[in-house]
C-alpha cells in the first residue's frame, strides 16, 4: 500500500510539471499566429521615404515625408515622424504593447489585440491630436476603442476590409487593411477610412464629412 500511495504521488507530480510545461499555442498551430513584428510592415519607414497625394475632388497635391525613424531592440518597438506639406503639421507614428503579457517578439495568436499603434498630430505650439490608428487584428470587422486625448467620447477602430490587391488611382496595392473610425482625432472628429499597404504605408483616405479623397500618386520608400 505504501508503494502505491508513492508511486501516485509521483505520477501526480509528474502530470503536473506537464500541465506546467504546455506547448505554446503558436507552436502547434503557427498558421494561427503571426508575427509581433508585422506592422512595421505598414508604418516604419525611413528617412528618405516620401509620398505624394492627390484629392480626387480638387485635384490638391500633398507631399508627405519621414523626419526621423527609430525602431527599438524589441521586434515591435518602432517610432516614426513624417511631415506635411499640405497642413504643414507633424504626424507620429508609434507602436505600444497591449496589456495582458503581450510578446515583444515572436509569434502571437491572430485573436490578440497585441500591438497597437499610435498617431499622434502637431506642430511647434499647436498640439492637436494622440490616439490609436491601428492594431494587430483576428480579421474583418475586428475593432477597439480609440480615445482621442481632447474628446470626451468614444472612438471606435475597426478593421473594415482587407484586400489581397486594390486598386487608387492607377495603380494596383498588395496586402491592404482598411480601417474605419468614427470620430478620427487627427482630422477633426470626422469619420474617416484609412487603406495601409504592406511595404508601401498609406495609399488611400477618405474623410467622409468634409468630403476629401486622398489617393498615392507617387512614392519612394527607404528601408
Amino acid at each position: 500500500m505504501k508503494k502505491f500511495i508513492l508511486f501516485s504521488l509521483a505520477l501526480s507530480a509528474l502530470i503536473s510539471c506537464r500541465e506546467d510545461k504546455k506547448i505554446p499555442v503558436c507552436e502547434l498551430h503557427p498558421d494561427q499566429c503571426r508575427e509581433v513584428s508585422e506592422p512595421k510592415d505598414y508604418f516604419l519607414f525611413g528617412v528618405g521615404s516620401y509620398w505624394v497625394y492627390e484629392e480626387e475632388n480638387s485635384g490638391m497635391i500633398d507631399s508627405v515625408y519621414v523626419t526621423e525613424s527609430y525602431t527599438g531592440p524589441d521586434c515591435y518597438g518602432f517610432d516614426v515622424v513624417m511631415h506635411s506639406d499640405y497642413d504643414s503639421y507633424d504626424y507620429h507614428f508609434w507602436s505600444i504593447l497591449a496589456a495582458g503579457g503581450c510578446p515583444s517578439c515572436g509569434l502571437i495568436e491572430m485573436d490578440r489585440h497585441c500591438v497597437i499603434i499610435k498617431k499622434s498630430k502637431g506642430k511647434p505650439g499647436d498640439f492637436v491630436s494622440e490616439s490609436y490608428c491601428f492594431f494587430t487584428y483576428a480579421g474583418v470587422g475586428d475593432w477597439m476603442y480609440s480615445y482621442g486625448l481632447q474628446y470626451n467620447y468614444n472612438n471606435v477602430l475597426k478593421v473594415d476590409n482587407i484586400y489581397p490587391t486594390i486598386l487608387v488611382g492607377v495603380k494596383d496595392f498588395e496586402s491592404v487593411i482598411k480601417m474605419s473610425e468614427e470620430h478620427t482625432a487627427s482630422e477633426e472628429a470626422q469619420p474617416t477610412f484609412h487603406y495601409y499597404s504592406k511595404g508601401i504605408g498609406l495609399v488611400r483616405k477618405e474623410l467622409l464629412d468634409s468630403n476629401q479623397i486622398w489617393n498615392l500618386i507617387n512614392y519612394h520608400i527607404e528601408n
